[in-house]
């Protein structure tokens, strides 16, 4: 497929033993996802404010959706500082895929001063369709990742 797919829709062709078992559709790959405020080489984020996250919106998104995942970095957090948790519950949302989102301050509140968090965003399109023999699922997902970010006040 390859990086040139990324926000196209592509031709799979599924060849089978015969014409019934052959099938032919176009899918849609997800565009990449950049998450602009957390490219920096030193990020921080206070627990007691809320994080404004932006990306580049896909308005082919087939679900109008992205999937944002916080989770806690118990080695870090507790290398930096011996007393914080050894597992914190990470937060899950799903939101519109309009390029913005802002995590409030009473979520990131969760997570004590000097431990370790990274935000990831996620798109995905799901294709499936019967054929003679049963079910085919094509699902491609589009994901980005912060480097580890300092939770400060």
């Amino acid at each position: 497929m390859g990086k040139a797919s990324l926000g196209n829709f592509i031709n799979v062709q599924i060849r089978g033993s015969n014409a019934v078992d052959s099938l032919s559709r176009k899918l849609y790959i997800p565009k990449p996802i950049f998450l602009y405020n957390l490219y920096k080489s030193a990020s921080t984020i206070s627990n007691n404010k809320s994080y404004n996250l932006s990306w580049n919106p896909d308005e082919q998104n087939m679900f109008g959706k992205v999937l944002i995942q916080v989770d806690y970095h118990t080695g870090s957090s507790q290398t930096n500082n011996f007393e914080n948790p050894g597992a914190v519950k990470g937060l899950v949302y799903t939101v519109s895929d309009n390029g913005s989102f802002v995590i409030p301050a009473a979520d990131l509140q969760r997570f004590p001063v000097s431990s370790y968090i990274s935000i990831s965003i996620s798109r995905a399109t799901d294709n499936s369709w019967p054929t003679n023999r049963g079910h085919i699922e094509y699902i491609a997902v589009t994901s980005a990742f912060s480097s580890p970010i300092l939770i400060q006040n």
